[in-house]
């Protein structure tokens, strides 16, 4: 089932998150190639694939059900690094293509190389953070 889009930074390219109907199956991503409309690719990913953000080379799954975040290198169209991280929102710096996961009472600042570089807490907030949105 269709989840979430995303489009490449140039326009080129289509991502389309789908999670499985099935409890516990591995989610994908669609690759589509705007230039001739047509499905270029799956790449599977963790379970409950949701939600997507494109940075650099990398894009970034969220995995709702597994609690993980699926890094897929754009140009191999492969996963290639997991991090363990239960997220409900994800956005991309386009200044330095940091990632910025909003989870329950705090937002992960995670680097190009998939390093932690903080964790801002919103310990006052009673709700978890769904929504977040990186200025240039």
């Amino acid at each position: 089932m269709p989840q979430y889009v995303a489009v490449s930074p140039d326009g080129a390219t289509t991502y389309v998150s789908h999670t499985s109907s099935l409890s516990g199956a591995n989610g994908s991503i669609t690759v589509i190639d705007n230039r001739t409309n047509q499905v270029a690719a799956h790449i599977p990913v963790g379970v409950g694939a949701c939600e997507l953000a494109v940075g650099g080379d990398r894009l970034y799954v969220t995995n709702l059900q597994d609690g993980t975040v699926s890094v897929v290198d754009t140009t191999t169209r492969r996963v290639v690094q997991t991090l363990v991280l239960t997220v409900r929102g994800i956005a991309v710096s386009p200044r330095d293509h940091s990632v910025y996961f909003a989870g329950r009472n705090a937002v992960t600042v995670v680097d190009g190389t998939g390093q932690v570089t903080a964790t801002i807490d919103l310990a006052d907030n009673s709700k978890p953070a769904t929504v977040i949105a990186v200025a240039g």
